[in-house]
């Protein structure tokens, strides 16, 4: 539920306004046939190009300094299925390694 208008349900947030810095915004509107080649199209094209590189070549990280301090491994909700957990030497060490779902390792 949406506190502020008592909606039930998933409601999806979609801004009026995109602020991209100080005095510059894209704001949604009609396209016309040559929308790409203009100066708002090729904010609205950087716009996407950066949304894509969020959402598929990126990964969020939890820095951690032991594996236990993670509620899902904390509360046996989650464990290392292949390979080995990282060792206290490396995280002592700052080894350079890290544990990723099975999901994101496909």
């Amino acid at each position: 539920m949406d506190k502020h208008s008592k909606e039930i349900g998933i409601i999806e947030y979609v801004p009026i306004t995109i602020s991209l810095g100080k005095d510059r915004t894209l704001d949604w509107g009609e396209m016309d046939g040559d929308f790409w080649s203009t100066d708002i199209g090729e904010m609205w094209r950087n716009f996407i190009d950066e949304i894509e590189k969020l959402s598929y070549k990126a990964a969020p990280v939890t820095p951690t300094g032991s594996t236990e301090l993670l509620s899902p491994f904390h509360d046996s909700r989650a464990a290392v299925a292949e390979g080995k957990d990282i060792s206290p030497e490396e995280y002592g060490g700052g080894s350079k390694v890290c544990l990723v779902s099975q999901t994101f390792a496909k």
